[in-house]
């Protein structure tokens, strides 16, 4: 919980679903959010169903509608955090506009202040190319992972012109709101989950495109395989605990073979579009159809919920 005597005021722009997931979380840590969107018409809703999403008594009242000016709403703020959608020429133009309204009233920028972009995959060298340059060490990327209520993880990736102090307080400023910051050392396309998970999907659709597995044995060996060790221990530590030698012997036994299978792996194939539609004809008949999968996703976000919940709790 922050301290309430402090200037802890945030802007998140941008009402979608990443920015009402940022403003509930801040919220829940005690910050004061101010929501704003280009559209002012977004704004009085997303507001609504935040407030309405939060569970305490006295949290819906630090969600405030934020119209008009942008150099007014942003002015004092700690942390600024971009949500709009993933597209380069966008963010650019935001933070520009972020960086002007700042100006107008420069004596009042906070030494603590964060700009932070959610974007997935764009660097921040880029994303603040176009901004002034006296407010670029103050921005960096704090990636959620969807849904970001119920998975903590954020991916912190500075840019070329980061203050390393930013990065620091990004860190700390995630770990007060109650998620787990990983620092990226270095900008990499597809930061560190999506590179993760996108080398696990490429080799999921080589399965089903080869015949080896239909779609619905593949989600069964990761949900009930890797996932249960994956849920609470990462591939290093699985491994470590795979070999009575730890990561050493595990690389002595099984590295040979290990290279063998991945020889093998070749993301240079393309994915025939019939793979790709087995697999959707697959997920309706697990999902159903299309017009259900909002009430699907409001089961998986519970169950995530719960899940964090028990992990939260659960000894290292």
């Amino acid at each position: 919980m922050v301290d309430a005597s402090g200037p802890q005021r945030v802007v998140v722009i941008g009402s979608g679903l990443i920015g009402k997931s940022w403003a509930i979380m801040f919220a829940r840590a005690g910050f004061t959010c101010d929501l704003y969107d280009v559209n002012a018409d977004l704004v009085d809703p997303a507001v609504h169903a935040v407030r309405a999403a939060l569970e305490s008594v006295d949290a819906p009242s630090r969600i405030r509608p934020a119209k008009g000016d942008l150099a007014r709403v942003v002015r004092g703020a700690v942390h600024i955090q971009e949500c709009v959608p993933e597209d380069l020429a966008l963010k650019q133009a935001v933070f520009t506009s972020i960086g002007l309204a700042l100006h107008q009233h420069a004596d009042d920028v906070p030494p603590e202040l964060v700009v932070a972009s959610s974007t997935s995959n764009l660097p921040m060298s880029a994303i603040s190319s176009a901004m002034l340059a006296t407010y670029q060490p103050a921005c960096v990327v704090c990636h959620p992972i969807n849904p970001p209520t119920a998975i903590p993880l954020v991916e912190i990736v500075p840019g070329g012109e980061t203050a390393p102090s930013t990065v620091e307080r990004a860190r700390a400023r995630m770990s007060a709101i109650g998620q787990r910051p990983v620092v990226l050392r270095n900008e990499c396309d597809g930061f560190i989950l999506n590179r993760l998970q996108y080398a696990l999907l490429a080799e999921a659709i080589r399965l089903v495109q080869s015949g080896v597995a239909s779609p619905e044995d593949v989600d069964v060996a990761v949900t009930h395989g890797l996932a249960r060790r994956w849920s609470f221990i990462g591939p290093f530590q699985t491994i470590d605990m795979n070999a009575p030698g730890g990561v050493a012997d595990y690389f002595a036994r099984y590295g040979a073979s290990i290279r063998g299978i991945i020889a093998q792996q070749d993301n240079a194939v393309a994915w025939a579009p019939e793979t790709l539609q087995a697999i959707d004809d697959a997920m309706r008949r697990v999902n159903g159809p299309v017009d259900r999968l909002p009430e699907r996703c409001k089961w998986r976000d519970l169950r995530l919920a719960l899940l964090d919940k028990h992990l939260s709790s659960s000894p290292q």
